[in-house]
């Protein structure tokens, strides 16, 4: 991309004369589309990158600057063996201003989630779902963050193992909620699950 240019209100703001993308067909490093936004907490931008450190694995981290909140950082990692794959997602705000004066919060706020799924021999696979949050207001507040985050009702922590055989396919999970109204007792467990089936 050349000649990028940022006016607000016709006052130049900023201007990069040549910026290498990550957009197209191959994969390599580079700048993604960048976000702004004007919203109910003023200005909102951010600028990912893409990292593609091996055909396999690639991170992509984005810092992000909202004007009532202050600045923050977010990261999407993903990766893929022969017989594994997944993502770590996470998201922070350092030190929220508007949530700090509304709550005297000062710590960072944060987000994080993990998926991964795994095959651990021929008949023997593994789900795991886990995500997690500073604050029960995280997704209420910053729902519309650079990852593409929807508002949450709930958390959930999952592990879901199923082994496949040739007449007999077993499955167990065990599945955790946390309710993020702030009102709301916190968590429940659902109780283990287990599945037999048979096949001819």
């Amino acid at each position: 991309l050349k000649g990028i240019q940022l006016k607000i209100k016709e006052i130049p703001i900023l201007y990069i004369p040549y910026v290498r993308t990550a957009i197209g067909e191959d994969k390599f490093s580079g700048f993604l589309p960048p976000s702004l936004k004007q919203g109910r907490d003023g200005i909102d931008i951010s600028i990912p990158y893409f990292f593609s450190l091996a055909p396999n694995y690639d991170l992509t981290l984005s810092p992000r600057y909202i004007e009532e909140r202050g600045s923050g950082i977010a990261s999407e990692f993903r990766y893929l063996t022969n017989t594994s794959n997944g993502g770590i997602t996470a998201s922070n705000i350092f030190q929220d201003k508007k949530f700090n004066n509304e709550t005297n919060y000062s710590g960072n706020r944060w987000m994080a989630e993990w998926s991964h799924r795994s095959q651990l021999g021929s008949s023997l696979f593994l789900d795991i779902n886990t995500e997690g949050v500073s604050d029960n207001f995280f997704y209420e507040n910053l729902n519309e963050d650079i990852l593409g985050t929807k508002q949450k009702n709930y958390l959930t922590n999952r592990i879901k193992v199923k082994w496949i055989g040739e007449s007999l396919n077993l499955e167990g999970e065990i599945r955790q909620y946390k309710d993020l109204n702030p009102f709301a007792s916190g968590q429940y467990e659902t109780r283990p699950n287990l599945s037999i089936s048979f096949q001819n």
